[in-house]
């Protein structure tokens, strides 16, 4: 069963503002889970780490799920979590970098998991459900 996931992160303000951040899991069989959650602003928010506070959140979803062992393709509009992501681009400095990490983490529990670059278009879905703090 192949598992498509989409995920999204905005700053209202960015830096220090408002953070959105959200995900959609769909399943094969038409079922699908979505999620979003919102933080007040505070210094340090920006919209890497909203999309970075997105896709933990949804690797933890999917690793209570017990699905670290499906193949799983997660779609993001974010061109540096995806260039970060296939290592085409170093991480430096900056406010995500604690997420980053954990994103590392995360992902060693997966063993087929690819992230694929879409347009803001294509990830409309998500998008919208990251701006929960409207």
């Amino acid at each position: 069963m192949k598992i498509t996931c989409y995920i999204d992160g905005s700053c209202r303000i960015n830096p220090h503002g408002e953070i959105g951040y959200a995900y959609i899991i769909n399943f094969e069989n038409e079922e699908t889970i979505e999620y979003c959650n919102s933080e007040p602003s505070k210094h340090g928010n920006t919209s890497v780490v909203a999309e970075y506070k997105a896709i933990n959140a949804l690797l933890e979803k999917l690793i209570e799920l017990k699905l670290c062992e499906a193949p799983i393709e997660i779609r993001s509009d974010s061109m540096l979590i995806y260039r970060q992501f296939i290592g085409n681009m170093k991480r430096k400095k900056g406010f995500y970098i604690p997420f980053s990490k954990e994103t590392d983490r995360l992902l060693k529990r997966f063993n087929n998991l690819e992230v694929i670059w879409v347009s803001r278009d294509e990830n409309r879905e998500a998008d919208a459900l990251a701006a929960c703090y409207y």
